[in-house]
């Protein structure tokens, strides 16, 4: 692998900014779709298609993208992944009231988002010793969360005590956001630069990526716990809905787990010292399934908010640290593929699950239903993520190359 050009503090700083954008748009942008596919007369059981029509993309676009991400560069991915993030809020508006372009919006943000992701993570996993790579993908899932909370406020800002939110004026708000998502993805500058005359025809194929030691067992305990985190978006709407909490409940639930999310990040590498990387993963992926299961109890909004906090620490423990661990086991010069086909397989999972547990939920208690069939397979999540390494490794895999990482 080539050595990376400048990366900087600078470096980093533009990747968090653009990051939280992204965050900030999906969470503005996919509950005030759900709220949307209601006001147009979508069954609550039934809002796992919009979780469908987000996935979708990723489903067919992660593959390709990871491969386009290790030969041409970060920069050129996630500008495209803007324009992409910029053009889903512009349909929202003008289809409004419309199920298909609700759900034509839905896709194209999928799409964004997908592109967006794979080129920050990919830039992150590439420019970060194996041994710092906790910590980084610790302060790059706080701005997810932060993003999320912002986003996620927004609700609330939009909405005071109405029953749903300022339809119109949050999808132009998230136009506006898009806007400056793609001015952050013009200030990239890409870690890898191939060669004129590189050979292109050599990739490692993605049965052989899934087969490297540890990759799919990891792959696999990500995406469940992504999911359960993708589910939770559109199911909150969809629990204040059938509860007849306002929108305001349902934003400060969004916030809450976000919030909690960034505080579980500070201190990470700390708290892997003093519990030990197997088992803090372990523990607080069977936490986060715990509190699922929680959320279908018959409590009151002040319960539900204190609940969504404690799945947010538990799961935001969790996601930097499948990250790090991701990216340990890759392949040099691989690792935008491996991100790539993680995501791909998060997108199978959000399209395939919140559908069948949707048809659950429909004869088994509507979303309560859904969230405690979630809550299971996050227990399965955390059996898998035992296969986690106990600590990380002290010097980065042969041949990596690395300039500062913050």
């Amino acid at each position: 692998m080539q050595r990376a050009n400048g990366w900087s503090r600078r470096g980093l700083v533009v990747v968090v900014v653009h990051s939280l954008l992204i965050q900030v748009i999906a969470f503005s942008i996919r509950p005030t779709l759900s709220y949307a596919a209601l006001d147009a007369g979508i069954e609550p059981a039934a809002l796992g298609l919009l979780s469908a029509a987000f996935a979708l993309p990723g489903v067919l676009l992660a593959i390709p993208t990871g491969r386009l991400t290790d030969r041409l560069g970060e920069r050129t991915i996630v500008v495209a992944g803007g324009v992409l993030m910029l053009a889903s809020p512009v349909i929202a508006l003008l289809g409004r009231g419309d199920l298909v372009a609700i759900v034509v919006a839905t896709a194209v943000l999928g799409a964004g988002h997908l592109v967006s992701v794979v080129g920050d993570q990919a830039i992150l996993a590439n420019r970060t010793t194996a041994s710092a790579r906790d910590g980084v993908f610790a302060g790059y899932a706080f701005s997810i969360s932060l993003g999320q909370g912002i986003g996620g406020g927004l609700l609330a800002v939009n909405a005071i005590d109405a029953a749903t939110p300022d339809i119109p004026l949050q999808f132009a708000l998230s136009t506006g956001l898009a806007a400056a998502t793609v001015l952050a993805a013009v200030f990239f500058r890409s870690s890898r630069h191939p060669a004129p005359g590189a050979d292109a025809a050599a990739p490692v194929g993605v049965v052989a990526l899934v087969r490297s030691h540890g990759v799919a067992r990891a792959i696999l305990a990500s995406s469940l716990v992504v999911t359960a985190m993708e589910i939770s978006i559109v199911y909150f709407p969809a629990i204040g809905y059938e509860r007849g909490f306002g929108a305001a409940t349902v934003s400060a639930m969004l916030v809450a787990r976000a919030v909690a999310s960034m505080v579980s990040r500070f201190g990470l590498e700390w708290q892997v010292r003093v519990v030990g990387r197997r088992r803090l993963m372990v523990t607080s992926i069977a936490v986060s399934a715990v509190m699922l299961a929680a959320l279908a109890l018959p409590v009151g909004a002040g319960w539900l908010i204190a609940i969504c906090a404690v799945f947010g620490f538990s799961a935001g423990v969790s996601q930097p640290l499948t990250l790090s661990w991701l990216s340990e086991i890759a392949p040099d010069g691989r690792r935008g593929m491996v991100m790539s086909l993680r995501i791909a397989t998060n997108r199978v999972a959000q399209a395939v699950v919140p559908v069948g547990l949707g048809a659950f939920g429909s004869v088994a208690g509507g979303a309560s239903g859904v969230l405690l069939a979630t809550a299971g397979l996050v227990g399965v999540s955390s059996w898998l993520s035992a296969a986690i390494g106990a600590s990380p490794p002290d010097e980065p895999p042969a041949g990596s190359a690395r300039e500062d990482p913050l």
